[in-house]
C-alpha cells in the first residue's frame, strides 16, 4: 500500500468514526440502549481497521495538523481530570467515585495520546476506553425510565449528573480523537521524511 492509498484509508476511517460519534450521540440523547450498542459493536471493528490502516513504524509519523489534534487531545484530557476532581469531591456519591477511577485511568492514557508523535496513543486510550465505557453508558442510558404514578422522583447529586455529562462528553470525545488523529498524522516519506504532505 502507497502513502496515496494509506492516506486515503486513514479518511475513510475517519468518515465511518465520525459516524460511530453521531450514533452514540443519539443513543445518549434519545436513552436508547441499541444504538448504544451498535456503536459499540462498530467501534469494536473500527479500532482494528484503524490500527491495521494506521500500521508505520513508531517514530515513522509526523503530525501536520496539530492545532486540531491537539485541541480535541487536550479537551479529552481535561474532561478526564475534572471527572477526578469530582468524583473526590467530598460526600460525591457512589458513581462519582466509581466514575473517578474510570476517569483516572483514561486521563493516563489520554495524556499521552496528548504528547503524542504518533497515531498509536490514541488508538490505544480509545481501545481501553470501548472495554470499560459500555457498561457505564448502558446502565446511564437505560437508567432513565418513567417512574410509577405518584412515586416520588430520585434526588440525584448534581455530582452524579456531572459524572454522567462527562461519561457522554468523554466516550464522544475518544470517536474524535481517534478520527482526527487519523488524518492529522502521516507516514513521513523515505526521500523526503521531514517534509509535509502537500495536499493537490
Amino acid at each position: 500500500m502507497d502513502m496515496t492509498d494509506d492516506a486515503a484509508g486513514r479518511r475513510l476511517c475517519a468518515v465511518l468514526w465520525g459516524c460511530l460519534v453521531a450514533f452514540a450521540f443519539a443513543g445518549f440523547h434519545v436513552h436508547s440502549g441499541s444504538l448504544l450498542i451498535l456503536a459499540w459493536f462498530g467501534s469494536v471493528a473500527m479500532i482494528i481497521i484503524s490500527v491495521a490502516t494506521a500500521r508505520t513504524a513508531r517514530d515513522a509519523e509526523r503530525l501536520v495538523q496539530p492545532r486540531a489534534y491537539r485541541t480535541v487531545a487536550g479537551s479529552l484530557f481535561a474532561v478526564m481530570v475534572a471527572g477526578v476532581v469530582i468524583g473526590l469531591l467530598p460526600g460525591a456519591p457512589e458513581m462519582s467515585q466509581l466514575g473517578a477511577l474510570y476517569f483516572g485511568l483514561l486521563g493516563v492514557l489520554a495524556y499521552r495520546a496528548l504528547v503524542a508523535k504518533r497515531p498509536g496513543p490514541a488508538l490505544s486510550t480509545t481501545f481501553v476506553a470501548i472495554v470499560t465505557w459500555l457498561p457505564v453508558a448502558f446502565v446511564r442510558a437505560v437508567g432513565h425510565h418513567k417512574l410509577p404514578p405518584g412515586y416520588p422522583p430520585r434526588v440525584i447529586a448534581w455530582q452524579e449528573q456531572a459524572t454522567g455529562a462527562l461519561v457522554t462528553a468523554s466516550i464522544l470525545l475518544l470517536g474524535v480523537l481517534v478520527a482526527v488523529a487519523l488524518v492529522a498524522f502521516v507516514p513521513r516519506s523515505d526521500e523526503l521524511p521531514d517534509a509535509r504532505v502537500v495536499r493537490s
